[in-house]
């Protein structure tokens, strides 16, 4: 029979060792309230404060518990080092091949007292103007096993009184992943980052990019100013090769590339390489990499094809953990939770990288239990196991926390506790 506690006092090793790392020069209160937090929310697959009290199982009141969370939650404002120490864990995970930037939302529908609401674009239902919050996020997918790791994750609101502009979140994004990983990679993006902004920063930073441009850009070949689309129609495409596409089929693609500039950037070159046959519509890429043939010709196309896994990891983060349920109400409470979430989704993602860790994830994978197959996104299986196995104990972590426990509770009894029976005795 399968020993579940023994399971779970591993799991919760493992849990602890690696919010240790994040907390690593921080108070000791501090470091308290990350280990619970990032124990809490994984042992109870949600960000209500409520459940994550819960799954403590603290020897104190679980309002008491409920309190303290919510009070360091509103307090917490070291945001970076967090990031920074979060930084120093993931960076040996990564081969540095795609770093992926894009943006999402959070729609609050029936909120109306949370701080800073704002106005969004629910993209799962295509409803504008629908109250919410923004989030700007960050990935690396390593082209080998295709398992996002989450980087960065902000969220934010176009009503907070310091707010600027959704691009300058993304360029904040950007900063920061420059400082915390280097110039490695090719940062990869969408059509809704075809931003002069953007190009302007990367180029800057010396970082390489991928982004597919929207059909009303207009570049400069030969010293004419000519629209994309109508530019990609003069060519057929010099390069092909067989790749695989979401799906698991295969399909035939062809490509080529165009030195171009930008009108807004004259005198700097940059490669056009477009893409026909892996979508209805041709795929056009704009990159600052130097490239010679076929073979390099490849890297962006590939670095943007990894780009779709952003949805299904955004997917998996509202939908595992319940992230549009959220209570909190002030906007301070909202950024750190939607932060620590992240790094808790980030243990998910390096347990499922770690060969060191492989049995763990197989038994993970077993006990979730699926009805069907494993998906192509492990992480949905591995957050189950670990909820069912976390669940199956009725203690917490308090006894792995290397802080100052009280003395035991003395068995014998004393004379306050015979004048609290007294009331119950029959005489």
């Amino acid at each position: 029979m399968f020993d579940y506690s023994k399971f779970a006092y591993q799991m919760k090793r493992s849990i602890l060792s690696f919010s240790s790392k994040l907390s690593s020069g921080f108070s000791r209160p501090l470091k308290k309230f990350i280990d619970c937090m990032i124990y809490g929310i994984l042992a109870s697959n949600s960000v209500l404060i409520s459940e994550i009290s819960r799954n403590l199982h603290e020897d104190i009141s679980l309002k008491k518990t409920h309190e303290r969370l919510s009070r360091n939650l509103q307090s917490f404002n070291q945001r970076k080092t967090l990031l920074k120490n979060y930084s120093n864990i993931t960076r040996k995970y990564i081969c540095f091949d795609t770093p992926i930037i894009d943006t999402s939302d959070i729609s609050k529908k029936y909120t109306v007292a949370s701080e800073n609401l704002g106005k969004v674009r629910d993209g799962s239902t295509g409803q504008t103007n629908v109250d919410g919050y923004f989030l700007v996020e960050a990935l690396f997918v390593n082209h080998n096993d295709k398992l996002p790791v989450p980087l960065y994750s902000k969220l934010f609101s176009q009503t907070e009184p310091s707010f600027i502009s959704e691009n300058e979140e993304v360029l904040e994004c950007i900063r920061n992943l420059k400082s915390f990983y280097g110039s490695n990679g090719i940062y990869t993006m969408d059509r809704g980052m075809d931003n002069i902004l953007f190009f302007n920063e990367l180029n800057k930073s010396k970082l390489s990019f991928a982004i597919r441009l929207k059909k009303n850009r207009n570049l400069i070949v030969n010293d004419k100013v000519i629209n994309i689309v109508e530019l990609v129609k003069k060519y057929k495409g010099k390069y092909s090769v067989i790749i695989k596409k979401k799906n698991g089929k295969s399909r035939k693609i062809q490509y080529g590339l165009i030195p171009v500039q930008l009108p807004e950037l004259p005198g700097q070159i940059f490669n056009l390489v477009f893409v026909r046959g892996y979508s209805r519509s041709t795929l056009m890429i704009l990159t600052n990499m130097s490239i010679t043939n076929g073979k390099e010709c490849l890297k962006p196309i590939l670095s943007y094809i990894a780009r779709w896994n952003v949805e299904e990891f955004i997917r998996f983060k509202k939908n595992q953990f319940k992230l549009e349920d959220i209570r909190v109400q002030t906007y301070n409470r909202l950024i750190n939770m939607n932060l620590l979430l992240t790094m808790a989704i980030g243990y998910i993602a390096l347990l499922s990288k770690s060969y060191d860790n492989s049995q763990i994830v197989f038994i993970l994978k077993d006990l979730s239990k699926r009805i069907h197959k494993i998906p192509p996104l492990p992480y949905y299986s591995l957050a189950d196991g670990i909820y069912v196995t976390l669940n199956k104990t009725k203690t917490g972590i308090i006894g792995f926390l290397p802080l100052s426990k009280k003395l035991p509770k003395s068995h014998q009894l004393s004379l306050f506790n015979l004048s609290y029976i007294s009331t119950y005795m029959v005489s």
